[in-house]
């Protein structure tokens, strides 16, 4: 039975029947013999796979978790810096467009203090002289911007 034949229903109706159905027919597929193309129900193997934990020795596993809290703390203290500035931003805002511009300002400031973390953490990585994690294949590239044309 394929997702197709739950079409018209409410989708949570639909999705529970469907699941009802992948778990009667599991049995039945167990004993069936594997074949080459995986079913269209079936994740492909790169989203089941876990990734590769790195392995640390103990001391940087100890170093890597007390920059890591220190880091944590850091950034715990600007994000709310960050929306304590909203607030008073906001609470001044006499029109639209002054709201505007200060959702525009906490965009700014958590995108600078998410690029900080990032260069924070490469940096450790590097200082413990450990490898680099590999970019996600499956996270769409983040926007660079608006363009100036439509």
């Amino acid at each position: 039975m394929t997702p197709h034949a739950f079409r018209g229903l409410h989708p949570a109706l639909a999705s529970a029947l469907l699941g009802a159905v992948l778990l009667a027919s599991a049995p039945l597929r167990a004993q069936t013999a594997p074949t080459a193309q995986p079913t269209p129900l079936a994740a492909p193997p790169a989203q089941g796979a876990k990734p590769v934990r790195i392995q640390l020795t103990p001391a940087q596993q100890k170093e890597f978790f007390t920059a890591r809290k220190a880091q944590e703390r850091r950034n715990h203290t600007a994000r709310q810096a960050i929306l304590r500035d909203g607030l008073r931003c906001i609470e001044a805002a006499t029109d639209l467009k002054a709201l505007g511009a200060c959702n525009q300002q906490e965009r700014v400031a958590y995108r600078a203090l998410m690029v900080r973390e990032r260069e924070e953490t490469l940096t450790l990585f590097k200082r413990l002289g450990v490898p680099l994690p590999e970019a996600s294949s499956s996270r769409p590239e983040a926007p660079t911007g608006r363009s100036a044309t439509p």
